[in-house]
């Protein structure tokens, strides 16, 4: 149980590093380095202690902090990336309005006034 908790632990410190990387980090706010040390070091003792009971419940807690931060880091930047998507399908959409507008609203009302007049022009030019 201890391994596996470490290889969590080794996860979301890895996933936090990663991103401390960028410009507005905040980091997990149950999970500190002090609060990580302590654990292991509690963690080790109850084992060398022989307490294996108190050294699973630290390591189940330890586990289900260091989950709970990693699913923190990965919906990190969420918000951020929604709200680009979102506002880059609603960009497309403005686009092509005013492109389906202009081209097919404007445009069929120009040829058609263009072409009702044209034909009896070329007919009086013709018949002068």
């Amino acid at each position: 149980m201890f391994a596996n908790t470490q290889q969590v632990l080794a996860q979301f410190l890895q996933k936090q590093e990663l991103k401390k990387k960028e410009h507005f980090f905040r980091p997990f706010p149950r999970l500190t380095s002090q609060d990580i040390d302590n654990s292991v070091t509690h963690i080790k003792a109850s084992i060398d202690g022989d307490d294996f009971e108190g050294a699973l419940a630290a390591c189940d807690e330890l586990l289900r902090e260091s989950l709970e931060g990693l699913h923190y880091f990965q919906t990190y930047d969420w918000l951020f990336l929604r709200s680009t998507v979102t506002s880059g399908y609603i960009g497309w959409m403005m686009y092509s309005l005013t492109f389906v507008l202009k081209t097919y609203v404007q445009g069929q009302t120009a040829t058609t006034l263009v072409g009702n007049k044209a034909p009896p022009r070329v007919a009086q030019v013709c018949l002068s």
